[in-house]
């Protein structure tokens, strides 16, 4: 018996320190496991394709029913455009009163500083990915840098515009132990920063991406062109009080418009629903021959890009993104009026007959 017990406790320690190796070598793959942070560097950050994805998904944030909302309400709200509508929530309700709160749902901004921190992802690994990968030349990483800074520049004007003074930063947070606690930055310190940052860029950005008879040309109103960053410099400018250069940036988005509807005109001919006034090309109110009025708005705020679009949110029936703001806030074709409406004023065409706003409702922000 005590052969038999010596025996069953050396098997148990051979038993013991086998699993102890088995147990080690388990242990030393769990410590190679990267952190997060470190995973996301080092193998996401590699082609060009990882870029196009985290560039498309600042444009998906701005869509977001978050940021529709913001948009509307700290821009449109605020203007003599809409009054009161049915079933207004009480967020609303207090900013048409002036009760303002920082309480208020309406004063979260956390959706903008999500894209803002997509863009400045953009900003700091698409030149580390162009080394990486010769199929990024260097032309499309500069216009995603320009893409990419124009969304940022965006979302800061609304929220400089909202709230003046509001934390600024160029930096991604990337880092679980980076500290991105920032204190607010004054208004005219985020305006020049802003002002500065595209004048760096604006002549990187894609001039067009399709020709303007391609199917795919929406495009080129549905993202960041050197147009949509010369129309927000001419905004930045005037909000700064440089009239001139104001003047300068709003020169060459109209030049280009002048020179959209001269290859228009050589490649189809008579357009009838745009026309020069002065030598400036806009939609027609009324299509030549056509006794109709309410064309301007159908072509501006209806389905589909429009002529005199520089940059719009894109929305497609098919897409999981959906702009539900615009059906609950304006009404669609199930509701008789949404939560706000046109004012009178606007609700007249022409002739003085009422545009029927359920068919023609507007598509973006």
């Amino acid at each position: 018996m005590e052969k038999i017990t010596i025996m069953t406790d050396k098997i148990k320690h051979i038993m013991v320190a086998a699993s102890l190796v088995f147990t080690l070598t388990g242990c030393s793959d769990f410590l190679d496991i990267l952190p997060m942070n470190e995973v996301v560097l080092e193998n996401f950050w590699t082609e060009k394709g990882d870029v196009t994805s985290v560039m498309n998904s600042c444009y998906e944030t701005l869509e977001s029913g978050d940021c529709l909302t913001r948009m509307g309400v700290w821009g449109e709200l605020r203007s003599d455009n809409l009054r009161l509508g049915s079933s207004v929530p009480n967020e609303i309700n207090e900013i048409l009163k002036e009760n303002l709160l920082p309480s208020n749902p309406m004063c979260n901004w956390a959706s903008f500083y999500v894209a803002i921190n997509r863009c400045n992802t953009v900003c700091h690994y698409a030149p580390m990915v162009q080394e990486i990968d010769p199929n990024y030349t260097l032309e499309e990483m500069k216009a995603n840098i320009a893409e990419a800074t124009a969304i940022r520049a965006l979302c800061y004007f609304y929220l400089i515009r909202t709230f003046r003074d509001v934390p600024y930063t160029t930096q991604p947070s990337i880092d679980d132990t980076q500290a991105y606690v920032l204190p607010a930055t004054p208004f005219n310190a985020v305006l020049d920063s802003l002002i500065i940052d595209l004048e760096k860029v604006k002549d990187d950005a894609v001039r067009r991406y399709y020709q303007d008879d391609s199917p795919n040309a929406y495009q080129n109103s549905s993202k960041i062109t050197r147009w949509a960053i010369y129309a927000l410099l001419a905004d930045l400018y005037l909000w700064k009080g440089d009239w001139d250069n104001c003047i300068k940036y709003c020169d060459l988005v109209i030049d280009f418009k002048k020179e959209q509807y001269k290859e228009m005109v050589e490649r189809e001919g008579n357009v009838n629903n745009i026309a020069l006034f002065g030598d400036i090309p806009m939609i027609l109110e009324k299509p030549v021959g056509s006794t109709v009025c309410g064309n301007a708005y159908n072509e501006i705020f209806g389905e589909g890009n429009s002529f005199e679009s520089i940059f719009e949110l894109y929305f497609r029936s098919n897409q999981s993104q959906q702009n539900s703001w615009v059906s609950s806030y304006y009404g669609n074709n199930n509701t008789t009026m949404g939560r706000l409406s046109a004012p009178d004023f606007l609700c007249k065409d022409a002739i003085g007959k009422q545009l029927d706003f359920q068919e023609n409702r507007r598509k973006g922000v």
